[in-house]
């Protein structure tokens, strides 16, 4: 073999090895195209308003009395990261429609996600990853992520206590009031075991009344008397197809 056809060889196995070892990264990712996974965890109150009736509860991921579900939701991280990404504090809010035959396990029509303006880029963009990534909240279309400021005026000392919400300057997008519904004995407020749920909740769902008026670009919801509920949720996965920030804030 001449010193050309050597040459050519090499250079060939050469660039078959590196195609190789290509090939072995693309694949060890799970998502075909080599992008790195990042392990999330959010802990959260989320306080939702839906134009179902207040009575029956509508136990978010029952099938709807209306036959179809709008809804507004608000709550504040408690505990959260993505990879090294501190998320506690982080405020958000969500928009969403669900079909008349909507279920556990089914898509949302429709989905959108706020965050609070207060965030950092690396919590927005940490935030806009979760839930687009979250089983809980697959949606048939997913709107650009909006940082809008955020108000949540929650007493936490007192179960009671209406919460006040307020999306935008002064609530021009949207205004939520959070009523809880009240025990026999007047003190205590009322919570229900919700079998229907998906999220990874342990405690009680609290119920109440709520009052809403939201406006933003097409999406609408806009009732008096509305249902209401709390949830202490927790979120836990997998990101993939880009790689974590990896600044700790």
């Amino acid at each position: 073999m001449s010193y050309k056809e050597t040459a050519v060889v090499t250079m060939l196995g050469a660039s078959i090895a590196v195609a190789a070892a290509l090939a072995g990264n693309r694949t060890g990712t799970g998502d075909g195209e080599g992008a790195a996974s990042a392990r999330y965890t959010l802990e959260c109150t989320l306080l939702m308003a839906t134009d179902n009736e207040p009575i029956p509860p509508t136990l978010f991921g029952r099938y709807p009395t209306k036959g179809s579900l709008t809804f507004v939701a608000a709550g504040e991280v408690s505990s959260g990261k993505l990879e090294s990404t501190r998320l506690d504090g982080t405020k958000f809010a969500l928009f969403g429609r669900a079909p008349g035959d909507w279920k556990r396990g089914k898509r949302f029509d429709n989905l959108s996600l706020y965050i609070d303006d207060g965030a950092s880029p690396e919590q927005r963009r940490a935030m806009g990853m979760i839930f687009r990534a979250d089983d809980t909240f697959r949606a048939e279309g997913f709107t650009s992520l909006s940082t809008v400021k955020i108000a949540i005026d929650r007493s936490p000392a007192d179960a009671l206590a209406p919460t006040a919400i307020k999306l935008g300057d002064d609530g021009e997008r949207g205004e939520v009031t959070i009523h809880p519904m009240k025990g026999a004995d007047g003190s205590s407020p009322v919570a229900v075991q919700n079998a229907f749920t998906f999220f990874d909740e342990r405690e009680a769902v609290g119920l109440a009344t709520a009052s809403v008026r939201f406006v933003d670009h097409g999406r609408e919801l806009k009732t008096p008397n509305g249902s209401g509920e709390i949830h202490s949720i927790r979120l836990s996965g997998t990101v993939h197809g880009a790689a974590a920030d990896d600044s700790s804030r």
